[in-house]
């Protein structure tokens, strides 16, 4: 059974109707990390529909939170907004001042959600900071302002930290909009009074959102009012004492029950370390669809259990976990599970499971779409044609695609593809660079019988499908003929053609060309041979 299969007949056990919440506080670019915890809500709200289950998933924008330092990305001048309402703040410009149309939140939510919104991620999201202004939080307020002590002894035993005589469970708005050093005076509700780090005196109504709960009391106080049954969220949240134990218990004092939990590894990126946007260490969602399926980007989270640690590759790995995908999907009509043992069917439904949740259109069928061209052979493609026409003349030899009309999928991976061959992520091993023509110099150092090898596939030439089987034969057979050993002879052909040693898959290089240009090539390699 899948993870999120699993986690849905658990949900099943509380009843038929469920609200699955995500969120995250908007203060930074939101990267690839934070996608897992919306794609793993996402995968379970599919997995409760497929149950027969009602299940709605919401991503709770916690745009009422404060700002808490100026981050890397920013000009010193946001420093007079630390401690104001991300909502509140304008949005950073070119440079990185405060000079943005938008809000500092939505700057930073709306190119996220767009993502998610091409990833097949259907969602409500939910304005944390209007829902103050709404009031959705004032009985929320009420009940901690007046167990004020009750909700202290809760909050020190279970997180084992102590807290000042001065503490309140609320964090008004001062005279300047931020949550920093205000002091409260008194409380009778539904106000409290207080004065300012600057020596201001003020009143707040918490009925309308003149400031926040604190994160740990705020967290049960979304599960309530949002009736949530389960939400995913990360390791750190998990840890005994954390805000999850906090918050299981300050539901007693809400009257609500805490939500099944679903606790998430972290994504890290290969050779760098845990995505951070404190720390800079950041590929933004819209970065990674700009270079990756989002099916291959749901696939990845798919595959693995919430709580195993993901290593991100945007090299070599990319491409391998994309052929993984494609096997996958090419594969699922083709398996006779009968004659199985419990541990293949385990592993082959799991796999199904990660297949179905990795569908961009839910409940669509999971064929294989690309008409049998791989992301790898692609990647080969868009590095040796310069223009999309030409990628679509060499397929329709290959794989017979209509050149006039090729699927949108592949039009659409093809873009991306190119996105990723020019950027930074894209790895120098994978790097390919055809030969116009032939260099002096390049047989210095090869094997003897070099001459023999090619003058045989020359003669062979005129015979030969030019597909990935009849090229691959011909090769062979040129090889036997010549009785040069293999590896000499593929270190030939790959350094006649891309002045390496090796590549990506021969046969799949010399059919994306024309025959002309191979004949025309291994004819002059001859010629400066003799």
């Amino acid at each position: 059974m899948h993870w999120a299969d699993f986690a849905a007949q658990r949900l099943a056990e509380r009843g038929n109707d469920h609200v699955i919440a995500t969120g995250i506080t908007p203060s930074g670019h939101i990267h690839v990390g934070n996608m897992r915890e919306a794609l793993t809500g996402d995968m379970l709200r599919r997995a409760c529909s497929d149950a027969g289950l009602n299940a709605e998933l919401i991503y709770i924008a916690d745009n009422a939170d404060p700002l808490r330092k100026v981050y890397s990305f920013l000009d010193d001048s946001y420093s007079q907004y630390i401690g104001h309402p991300l909502a509140n703040i304008p949005a950073p410009d070119e440079k990185g001042r405060p000079e943005g149309d938008i809000s500092y939140a939505q700057y930073h939510l709306e190119p996220f959600l767009a993502a998610l919104d091409e990833t097949g991620v259907k969602v409500r999201v939910v304005d944390n900071h209007q829902a103050y202004l709404e009031g959705r939080y004032a009985e929320y307020a009420k009940k901690v302002c007046d167990s004020k002590e009750i909700l202290r002894e809760i909050m020190e035993r279970v997180s084992g930290r102590e807290f000042p005589d001065d503490w309140f469970p609320y964090n008004p708005i001062d005279s300047q909009g931020s949550m920093d050093g205000v002091k409260i005076t008194s409380y009778e509700w539904p106000y409290l009074n207080w004065v300012d780090s600057h020596g201001v005196e003020g009143r707040s109504d918490l009925r309308i959102g003149d400031g926040k709960l604190p994160w740990r009391i705020e967290w049960p106080a979304k599960w309530g009012w949002n009736e949530v049954t389960c939400e995913p969220f990360g390791k750190d949240h998990s840890a005994a004492g954390g805000s999850f134990d906090t918050g299981k218990e300050i539901c007693r004092i809400f009257g609500n029950e805490a939500p099944m939990s679903l606790p998430y590894e972290w994504i890290s990126l290969k050779g760098k370390g845990a995505m951070s946007s404190s720390t800079g260490v950041v590929l933004t969602a819209r970065e990674l669809l700009d270079i990756v399926p989002p099916s291959i980007m749901r696939f990845l989270i798919a595959k693995n259990k919430p709580k195993k640690a993901i290593e991100f590759d945007t090299g070599e790995g990319l491409i391998d976990l994309a052929d993984e995908f494609e096997r996958g999907q090419k594969s699922l009509g083709d398996i006779d599970t009968g004659g199985m043992n419990k541990r293949q069917r385990v592993a082959f439904e799991t796999q199904l499971g990660a297949i179905r949740l990795s569908q961009i259109n839910e409940n669509t069928d999971p064929a294989y779409s690309m008409g049998g061209v791989s992301f790898r052979h692609l990647s080969m493609l868009a590095q040796i044609k310069n223009d999309d026409a030409a990628v679509w003349e060499s397929l329709s030899r290959t794989h017979g695609i209509d050149p006039s009309s090729p699927n949108p999928v592949l039009t659409d991976r093809l873009r991306r593809m190119r996105n990723w061959i020019s950027g930074e992520q894209f790895p120098v091993s994978a790097r390919i660079s055809l030969r116009s023509d032939v260099g002096p110099r390049w047989a210095e150092g090869l094997a003897p019988g070099t001459g023999t090898f090619l003058n045989q596939l020359f003669e062979n030439s005129g015979r030969i499908d030019f597909n990935e089987a009849g090229i691959s034969a011909w090769v062979r057979e040129a090889i036997t003929s010549s009785a040069i050993d293999h590896k000499s002879a593929y270190s030939i052909l790959y350094r006649l053609f891309l002045g390496a040693d090796d590549g990506p898959r021969l046969a799949s290089l010399l059919s994306a060309l024309d025959p002309t240009e191979v004949f025309s090539i291994l004819e002059k390699a001859i010629e400066m041979l003799d």
